[in-house]
């Protein structure tokens, strides 16, 4: 093969080379660019041939730099390791090149060329950027964080990657006595708690869900603390690591704990408040009872009688309506697809019990089975306090109320609409009767507690009422209770 085919072999290698290829003469002249190198600087080779490779391609900053590594070059000091270099596009961008260099000499010895060829890693440098900004900015935030963070190796070995300068204000212990004594986090645990961090240690991977393990602190004192932990895997998915956070909730369990007593001896304070007043209430009552049946008992005083036996039976709804307040209150919220038909039944008995004076008639068209919607016990109690409320206020003998259901348009709810014809309810006080602290100036009195009940119930449940007129623009022809009810999924 001529010497001229060996050119020709070599010039096309260059050329379909995915890599920088550029030559040089010994005074950093261009005397080879291929076509990987135009493509990356954007520079043909008729632009760079004969150039100073300094004063086209190296930024002003790195080009002193440049030209002492390209003297070591030529009395041949070799690099200990691939140089990297900045070269600049020629629309300015700036592009990172390593290179691996081969110096070529004449029959004297003397370098005659140098050949280079470089690869453009730009986007890994990038990366790398990226990666290292976000590592500081992680640091930052772990050194600063109140909560402490931690990366537990599991393989090759068991120790503490890092832990964040936090666990010293937790436990009082120093990230420098983690580190040398990976089985410290096992022997600052409570003994109790203790079964909870041997199964994690055992089985990593179950221990990825919150989980409250107390620490026993450098100083003796025991804290809670709560734990959120995850998995790292390496590349065939083995578990090698358990990273997490560890926050010190001593404060809040505290805080919990003494809620807890309170709310236990306020229900055991209404507990004991119901019972010792409906004796007292059952006992004047049956007093008032009797008197009212005594033909000796002063006829003129007969209206008073009835009158305070009212504020006896007002007293003792009160108290069972502070009993269904604790009951909704502290009953978990657990729902369920519900007819609606046998809990209106049970709600319009009971009223018509309650008031056994009065003739009442309660029409309605719904069926059994025939709507069903998403609530649990209390609905009985929903339906109970607005039919009682509507019953109660009525001022005649004969009561009629009128309950009729529908879907909305979207069937989303079921929309119960119940109508009284009592002396209905002013726009006033239409907007807070749903309210604990309703103001009773207005029309319609008593303690307002069976309408927030029903307010209660209703926010389990994710529906709601309003209240309107029956006959619209005229309160006192009645009102109409629209209440909305989740549909009950099948």
């Amino acid at each position: 093969m001529s010497e001229q085919d060996h050119q020709d072999k070599f010039q096309r290698l260059v050329e379909a080379a995915d890599v920088l290829i550029i030559g040089l003469d010994a005074r950093g002249r261009v005397t080879l660019f291929n076509q990987k190198s135009e493509e990356v600087t954007g520079y043909s080779r008729d632009e760079v041939l004969g150039k100073s490779v300094f004063t086209l391609l190296i930024p002003t900053e790195e080009r002193k730099e440049a030209r002492q590594r390209f003297k070591k070059l030529l009395v041949g000091e070799k690099p200990k390791f691939a140089p990297l270099t900045s070269w600049m596009t020629k629309s300015g961008v700036q592009r990172f090149i390593r290179w691996k260099t081969a110096l070529f000499t004449d029959t004297d010895g003397q370098i005659r060329e140098i050949y280079s060829l470089g690869i453009d890693i730009t986007k890994q440098r990038e990366a790398e950027e990226k990666l290292r900004k976000n590592e500081e900015r992680f640091r930052v935030l772990a050194e600063n964080a109140q909560d402490v963070i931690y990366l537990y190796s599991i393989m090759p070995e068991r120790k503490f990657e890092y832990v964040s300068p936090a666990v010293t204000r937790v436990t009082g212990y120093t990230p420098e006595e983690f580190y040398d004594d990976p089985d410290l986090v096992v022997k600052i645990v409570y003994p109790e708690d203790l079964p909870i961090l041997q199964g994690a240690l055992q089985d990593p991977a179950s221990f990825t869900g919150p989980s409250e393990i107390r620490w026993i602190r450098k100083d003796g004192d025991v804290i809670w603390t709560e734990q959120q932990s995850s998995v790292v895997p390496d590349a065939q998915r083995n578990l090698i690591a358990v990273q997490g956070v560890v926050r010190d909730i001593t404060e809040r369990k505290q805080v919990i704990d003494e809620m807890e007593r309170a709310r236990n001896l306020a229900e055991f304070l209404v507990d004991l408040m119901a019972h010792d007043l409906n004796n007292i209430n059952q006992g004047i009552m049956s007093a008032m009872e009797i008197l009212q049946h005594d033909s000796s008992f002063p006829e003129p005083l007969q209206g008073r009688l009835n009158d305070a036996l009212s504020q006896v039976e007002r007293s003792a709804n009160l108290i069972d309506n502070v009993k269904r307040f604790q009951r909704v209150d502290i009953e978990p919220v657990t729902l369920r697809r519900i007819d609606v038909y046998p809990p209106l039944q049970s709600a319009i008995e009971a009223v018509e019990r309650n008031f056994p004076a009065k003739s009442i008639l309660i029409t309605n068209n719904i069926h059994e089975r025939q709507y069903y919607v998403t609530a649990d016990q209390f609905l009985s109690e929903l339906f109970f306090n607005i039919l009682h409320n509507a019953a109660k206020y009525d001022r005649s003998e004969r009561v009629t109320i009128d309950v009729r259901a529908d879907l909305t348009s979207d069937e989303r709810f079921l929309r119960v609409n119940i109508m009284d014809h009592g002396p209905g309810i002013s726009d006033e006080e239409k907007a807070r009767i749903f309210s604990r602290m309703t103001s009773r100036k207005t029309g319609v009195k008593g303690s307002g507690m069976g309408l927030t009940l029903v307010g209660q119930i209703l926010h389990r449940y994710g529906g709601n009422i309003v209240v309107a007129d029956r006959v619209d623009g005229d309160y006192t022809q009645g009102a109409s209770f629209v209440i909305l009810l989740p549909k009950g999924e099948v």
